[in-house]
C-alpha cells in the first residue's frame, strides 16, 4: 500500500469514527430527560446530523447509515420499529437528491431546508403513528422544525470544526 492510499484509507477511518461519534451524542441528545413542557421544543438531533454527513459525505453517508440510526432510535425510544428508520432513510435520500444544491446554499438557505426536511420527517413519523394509533394533536408537535432549523448553523460549524480538526475535510 503506497502512502496515498494509506492516508485516504486512515481519512475514511477517521470519518467513521467522527460521524459515528456524532451520532451517539445527537441520540443522547435526543434521550436526555427534559420538562415536558419543553420537550415539544427539542430540536430533531439525530435528523439534523444525518442531513449533514448526506451534504458533506454523500458517497459514504447513505441509505444504510440512516436506516441503522433510524432503528437505533426507534428502539432507544421504545417506537414502533421501522418507522423511524423509514423516515430517516427518506431523509437521507432526499439529502442526497438535494446535496449540490445545499452545498451551494448560505447557511439561511440550508436552514429553510433542514425547516423542510424535518417536517418531512415528522409528517412521515405522524402518518405511521397515525395509522397505527393515535398522535398528539397539538400545534406544538410542529415544533422542533423550527427548533432544528434555529440550531442548524451552530451544528455545522461545530462539525466543520471537527472535521477539520480530524483532517477529515479542508
Amino acid at each position: 500500500m503506497n502512502e496515498i492510499e494509506y492516508e485516504m484509507s486512515r481519512r475514511v477511518l477517521r470519518l467513521w469514527l467522527l460521524v459515528l461519534s456524532s451520532a451517539l451524542i445527537a441520540l443522547i441528545l435526543n434521550l436526555v430527560r427534559i420538562p415536558i413542557t419543553l420537550d415539544w421544543y427539542r430540536p430533531e438531533f439525530v435528523v439534523m446530523v444525518i442531513i449533514f454527513w448526506g451534504v458533506a459525505e454523500p458517497h459514504r453517508i447513505g441509505l444504510s447509515t440512516a436506516w441503522i440510526l433510524g432503528l437505533l432510535m426507534d428502539v432507544l425510544e421504545n417506537g414502533i420499529l421501522g418507522v423511524q428508520a423509514l423516515s430517516l432513510s427518506v431523509i437521507i435520500y432526499l439529502t442526497y437528491l438535494l446535496h449540490p444544491r445545499l452545498r451551494a446554499f448560505r447557511i439561511v438557505q440550508q436552514s429553510a431546508t433542514v425547516f423542510l426536511l424535518v417536517g418531512i420527517f415528522q409528517l412521515l413519523v405522524r402518518i405511521v403513528n397515525g395509522v397505527l394509533g393515535p398522535v398528539p394533536d397539538t400545534p406544538l408537535y410542529w415544533m422542533p422544525s423550527f427548533t432544528s432549523a434555529l440550531i442548524w448553523p451552530f451544528l455545522v460549524l461545530i462539525l466543520r470544526l471537527l472535521s477539520r480538526a480530524w483532517r477529515i475535510t479542508d
